[in-house]
């Protein structure tokens, strides 16, 4: 019977270790595809924020007025 028992709890032990594993997996997956999908929501819109894609000629603008002074 002690052997029975004993081997229950080594059963119950690798339970827990597996699970433990695979909730610690679990985690990494959808830590990737948070990132993932951070990514992606934040690079279609990126252009955007910049002064250079809404306004092409911006820079150019700003280049020309310092070369010439006006």
């Amino acid at each position: 019977m002690a052997q029975h028992e004993a081997g229950m709890i080594r059963a119950a032990a690798a339970s827990a270790r597996l699970v433990q594993r695979l909730r610690a997996r679990a985690e990494q997956i959808a830590a990737s595809r948070a990132v993932d999908r951070r990514r992606e929501r934040r690079a279609p819109g990126a252009e955007w924020r910049s002064a250079t894609a809404l306004w092409p000629d911006f820079t150019a603008d700003i280049a020309s007025t310092n070369r010439t002074g006006n």
